[in-house]
């Protein structure tokens, strides 16, 4: 179980049917907004599968058991 300290933030924004043609580096500011003992940085995706169909490993999927389809 973990107890977000801050809300998500998108980190990176892809589309692998035209990959970039340079890698890219990254830093992002996260604002904490609750008390809390930071241990670990989460990450996790969400796949589109088709137009209408998502695939995702974030906290609604473990919430749920399982990995979550979207319908969209």
């Amino acid at each position: 179980m973990y107890e977000p300290l801050s809300v998500p933030v998108e980190a990176w924004h892809f589309d692998l049917r035209a990959p970039a043609e340079h890698s890219e580096e990254r830093t992002l500011d996260l604002a904490i907004e609750r008390p809390g003992v930071l241990n670990a940085i989460m990450f996790w995706f969400k796949l589109r599968l088709y137009d209408d169909v998502e695939l995702s490993t974030g906290p609604e999927a473990v919430a749920a058991g399982a990995l979550v389809y979207n319908l969209l």
